[in-house]
């Protein structure tokens, strides 16, 4: 829903995403609450990634399990009959908007390698491994090897411990050679625990805003015109009624009710 007039009063009608835009970018600058509560509830994932010595996260992985896991690894989760309209509310968030949205915008910093999925995690290149090697996660023992599991460090480089179900073919060694060759010098850092980057901020931090601006992006958010948009920014400094000024950025933006 959007702006309109009739006589003296400003009502509702129909409008784009562009009305939750920034003023900056063409938009009203109005706050779309479904993405603000998303991005506030996000933040909570977040701080069950990253928080891991906090009591709080200790209660929520014994009823739950490993959370990064949970929220990063890109299986839908399922949900008991007995799990708390908080937890659910918290693994949905933002599904409606984009699907996998989260994990996707949150990059690996590998340290004792404790903590980070070795196959269903992305930590090593664009790709976690179980895409690029499908063949060896389905004759891996354990599907929720994290990385320590499997690239034990030593005084002599790194050591490698696979447990698998069979014997791997032919092609399979092959596969497991490539894999071994893409880790070639990597090593684990066992002085410093693992942690996670908040792609969409520069400094990798989590932030409300930062997460509110990403779902509008997801949510189509219109491109507006550099010469439009400019002309909207001098429309804001005037100091004009406000029905004027929305009467002006709909006539820039071209939405106008016919």
């Amino acid at each position: 829903m959007g702006w309109g007039f009739r006589g003296q009063e400003i009502v509702l009608g129909e409008v784009g995403a562009d009305m939750f835009a920034q003023t900056t970018c063409g938009g009203l600058g109005v706050k779309n609450l479904e993405f603000f509560n998303a991005a506030l509830l996000s933040k909570w994932k977040w701080r069950c990634v990253n928080e891991s010595d906090a009591v709080w996260s200790n209660v929520l992985r014994f009823r739950y399990g490993h959370l990064p896991s949970k929220f990063l690894k890109g299986e839908s989760l399922s949900l008991g009959v007995k799990d708390s309209i908080w937890w659910k509310d918290l693994v949905g968030v933002g599904d409606s908007i984009a699907s996998g949205w989260f994990r996707t915008n949150v990059g690996c910093i590998v340290g004792n390698g404790k903590n980070i999925d070795f196959w269903k995690q992305k930590w090593f290149g664009n790709n976690p491994f179980c895409e690029l090697f499908p063949n060896l996660l389905v004759k891996e023992a354990n599907n929720n090897a994290m990385i320590a599991d499997r690239l034990i460090s030593n005084v002599g480089g790194p050591l490698w411990n696979w447990t698998w179900r069979e014997c791997l073919s032919v092609h399979e060694e092959q596969e497991l050679t490539h894999l071994k060759e893409l880790l070639r010098g990597f090593s684990l850092n066992l002085n410093c625990c693992d942690k996670w980057r908040w792609v969409p901020d520069t400094n990798g931090i989590f932030t409300v805003q930062s997460c509110y601006n990403l779902l509008l992006r997801y949510g189509n958010v219109e491109i507006v015109p550099l010469h439009v948009l400019e002309a909207i920014r001098k429309l804001w400094k005037n100091n004009l009624p406000s029905k004027v000024g929305v009467f002006g950025w709909r006539l820039l933006l071209e939405k106008l009710p016919t």
